[in-house]
């Protein structure tokens, strides 16, 4: 089918369809909410929470690399099913890798065996407000999933109760884990390490565990959200100015409060956040004048998509008409 049509519109065809492909794939997005006690001093300490979101029908499992956490606590849903079994994410581990990071791992894990109920909670970082269908549901929460009726001591509910920034975008993030830490810039992601999980891509019934995604098929994303007002906007400890090439690269984004180059925490990158980085600079800021920044981002990106469009267009219409597609 594809190569009965012209060669510009074959490739067009084939981008689509690996972008669908692409779509289709399970996704977990995982925030790190740092709260500072004080949001202009980092030395004061303050506390954290590791939340995620997902499509599909909610987090089956999250490894999750996190350095500098302080403390740590479990606070994702768990609770009993068939009198003693563990129900929820009874799996919770924090291993200190090297002294360098703990590596958080989390799972629903439980197994029933014949006739027993199956222990899975459904909707995980996909409801917000969310709880499993059994008799002690919180009025007012939202379910999917079968119904447990032997589901009992359930903990952390309803989960994506609010998100602590009040973004709408965090809206169905359940909370996973939390913690505090005594000073400085508090609990990151390490560089270099990779985050993994998977997802429910059916529901299960009430004795049957839904199929989940392969740890290989689910892409992760890791955000840090912070209420200090900082001017590192590369987050390396220090205000310099690598922290301009990030604001000046960024110029025009929409971002989450707080996060990239957004120093006043407006959710945009713009002349405020440049005004934020050269007042926060110790001693004299370098002399890098607004003016020096890349273009507004629209005309910027539009321009450059409209140049980099005619040049291939005309690189395909120099191609022999008798060019085959590759396979």
């Amino acid at each position: 089918m594809l190569n009965s049509l012209p060669h510009v519109l074959r490739s067009a065809t084939l981008i689509g369809l690996l972008a669908a492909t692409a779509a289709a794939m399970p996704q977990i997005d995982v925030g790190l909410n740092v709260v500072f006690n004080n949001a202009t001093n980092p030395a004061l300490g303050g506390s954290w929470q590791l939340v995620a979101k997902s499509t599909d029908f909610g987090i089956a499992t999250l490894t999750v690399p996190l350095a500098n956490a302080g403390t740590i606590t479990q606070r994702a849903p768990r609770g009993t099913i068939n009198s003693s079994d563990i129900a929820g994410f009874g799996v919770f581990q924090a291993a200190n890798i090297g002294g360098q990071y703990q590596l958080l791992a989390m799972a629903q894990a439980h197994l029933p065996s014949t006739g027993e109920q199956a222990g899975h909670f459904y909707g995980v970082g996909t409801l917000a407000n969310g709880s499993p269908e059994f008799p002690g549901k919180p009025v007012g929460s939202n379910s999917i999933g079968p119904a447990l009726s032997s589901l009992t001591a359930v903990t952390n509910l309803p989960w994506a109760a609010g998100d602590v920034f009040a973004d709408p975008a965090w809206s169905t993030a359940a909370v996973l884990a939390s913690g505090t830490f005594a000073s400085g810039y508090g609990p990151t992601f390490p560089a270099g390490v990779s985050l993994s999980g998977s997802v429910y891509k059916t529901l299960g019934t009430a004795t049957t565990v839904g199929d989940r995604s392969g740890l290989d098929e689910a892409v992760l994303t890791a955000t840090l959200r912070t209420n200090l007002m900082t001017a590192d906007y590369n987050r390396n400890g220090v205000i310099d100015a690598a922290d301009y090439t990030v604001w000046r690269d960024t110029l025009g984004a929409t971002v989450s409060p707080g996060t990239g180059a957004d120093g006043s925490r407006n959710g945009v990158i713009d002349q405020a956040d440049y005004t934020f980085w050269v007042a926060a600079w110790p001693t004299n800021p370098p002399a890098v004048p607004l003016s020096a920044a890349i273009p507004e981002a629209s005309a910027f990106f539009s321009a450059a998509f409209a140049g980099g469009a005619m040049v291939a267009f005309r690189r395909l219409n120099r191609r022999p008409s008798n060019r085959r597609f590759p396979r």
